[in-house]
């Protein structure tokens, strides 16, 4: 959260401290039984208000994005999840990604051309991430590494 700080300055009177720990009290909490997938739905309801335009915000700033590359790379892969189980995500708003990732092969697909199909759709991304490369290169090989570091047995995806 601290480097999410840099970019969060127009919303000065919101107490990001008290979010950053109702956030993570809500995740230590085992009553609530968190799956990565009910997270992962979460994330996709709010990446584009919440994580675009952080990630906009520190391009235009010259600052990395690594990690919130990740963000999206994580959210790439869990679209790819849901799209080879044949499952329906709980967020409409992500049914086109879903549909274009299971017509690349769900969990199958070619990573680079998975990211390049996605990343470049500015109805999801926006024209002005859809457009910008380094976006799409940190988000690519955020995609890759997760690939490599969490293979599925369905995937044969291998490292050059």
């Amino acid at each position: 959260m601290s480097d999410a700080g840099q970019t969060l300055s127009r919303h000065a009177d919101f107490d990001w401290e008290d979010f950053r720990q109702q956030w993570l009290n809500r995740l230590a909490n085992p009553s609530l039984r968190l799956s990565t997938r009910l997270l992962l739905d979460e994330v996709s309801r709010v990446m584009p208000y919440a994580v675009l335009p952080v990630i906009q915000e520190r391009l235009q700033k010259g600052l990395i994005i690594d990690r919130h590359a990740r963000v999206v790379a994580a959210w790439l892969r869990h679209l790819m999840r849901v799209a080879s189980a044949l499952a329906v995500s709980d967020d409409p708003g992500s049914k086109v990604l879903v549909d274009q990732v299971r017509a690349l092969g769900g969990e199958s697909a070619d990573p680079f051309v998975l990211a390049e199909r996605l990343l470049s759709m500015p109805e999801v991304f926006g024209a002005w991430l859809a457009d910008d490369l380094e976006f799409r290169r940190c988000v690519t090989q955020q995609l890759l590494d997760l690939l490599d570091a969490f293979p599925s047995a369905t995937r044969l995806h291998t490292s050059a």
